[in-house]
């Protein structure tokens, strides 16, 4: 009985990471949306005032506005990938814990 109580925990979790990864990739993904946007407008911005091309990618690195939409756009990018991570331990458990109930299951019987 403990393992059927244990297999719908799993089951759950798996279910509640799930939508936790959805949420996290649209976050990602629209925080790479207004990185990106944000970057093309520093870019476009520093070669109108004639900087050299060659430097704007250091100098966007520095640039606090682009670099703290960077860290936003990788903290989600953590988040979204620690939750795929879990989804997939998840779905170990699952599978053990219901090979083991088939097993005892069938040792009953």
């Amino acid at each position: 009985m403990n393992q059927v109580i244990r297999l719908d925990g799993l089951i759950k979790e798996y279910n509640d990471k799930i939508d936790e990864s959805i949420d996290y990739g649209i976050k990602r993904a629209e925080a790479e949306n207004i990185y990106r946007k944000a970057l093309s407008i520093y870019l476009a911005d520093k070669i109108l005032a004639g900087n050299k091309v060659t430097v704007l990618g250091d100098m966007a690195r520095g640039e606090p506005e682009i670099a703290d939409l960077r860290l936003e756009r990788d903290k989600y990018t953590v988040l979204y990938e620690a939750t795929q991570e879990r989804i997939f331990a998840l779905r170990t458990e699952i599978r053990i814990t219901e090979t083991n109930l088939k097993l005892d299951y069938g040792r009953t019987n």
